[in-house]
């Protein structure tokens, strides 16, 4: 019980993680909106317009060292002739408490502007309850001036929908997102992001990478959310690549994660 107590608790401290969390931000300081590796990471849904081929990745996330809580996710970018389409599944807990999750959105360029919109469905399943589901929307855009610069602001649940088990229903907060990312291409880049969730504080995160060459990317960051510290690698080629990353909490310890992407040949 102990376990499912402590997953319910994450589960409202961080909600706003079930679809942003990934070896990424865990190594970037939590930046979730600016991907710093592939934006089927990010929970802007407008990013993968800007991806021009077939994406595939998975990733495994265990929270403050504790294995029964690992949260594992997975997201195709499929590019088409007029728009893309970016596929989202995810799981979390135990056998107490356990959360799944799934995602669809599309996303379409026009010129340097990127918009885009998504559907989010949420299972909450508890050992001796009813099964809690919920639904809702996510939107947001993106503007590039220049190779360097890219802008974003994205927002979920602003129809304010509720998980509902049986006759009980528990809020589910909406959540804004605004970031800005700045690279010197295939240096150094920065990107910071501001995170509200309604009914809680505002947090801030800011990460940084370093493209040493060779394929190789270090990064670091900061989050105010529980004042954690992360960092990360990775080593990407043409046609995959890898990375893990570790994060300190203050209250709650270190949490891990590994990811891998493939770009198959589109048909």
């Amino acid at each position: 019980m102990t376990l499912c107590a402590l997953g319910l608790w994450c589960a409202s401290a961080h909600g706003q993680r079930l679809w942003g969390r990934s070896a990424g931000s865990v190594g970037s300081g939590g930046l979730t909106s600016t991907s710093l590796y592939c934006a089927s990471e990010g929970v802007n849904p407008s990013g993968p317009a800007y991806v021009g081929r077939l994406t595939v990745t998975a990733s495994v996330v265990v929270p403050y060292g504790l294995a029964e809580l690992a949260e594992t996710s997975g997201a195709a970018i499929l590019p088409a002739k007029l728009c893309v389409v970016t596929v989202k599944v995810g799981a979390s807990g135990n056998e107490w408490s356990r959360f799944a999750t799934f995602g669809a959105d599309v996303s379409r360029r026009f010129g340097r502007v990127a918009i885009g919109i998504g559907y989010r469905g949420l299972t909450h399943k508890l050992r001796f309850s009813e099964s809690g589901r919920s639904s809702m929307t996510i939107c947001g855009a993106s503007f590039r001036p220049d190779e360097r610069w890219e802008i974003g602001v994205a927002a979920r649940n602003i129809e304010g929908r509720r998980l509902k088990r049986g006759g009980e229903e528990t809020r589910l907060g909406r959540t804004l997102w605004a970031s800005a990312k700045w690279r010197a291409p295939r240096v150094f880049g920065i990107g910071a992001e501001m995170e509200k969730e309604s009914g809680k504080d505002a947090a801030a995160h800011v990460g940084v990478w370093l493209e040493p060459g060779g394929g190789l990317r270090f990064t670091a960051g900061f989050s105010t959310s529980g004042a954690e510290i992360g960092a990360g690698a990775g080593y990407e080629r043409e046609t995959w690549g890898v990375r893990a990353g570790v994060a300190h909490h203050q209250h709650l310890g270190v949490s891990g994660g590994a990811a891998i992407t493939f770009h198959p040949d589109w048909p």
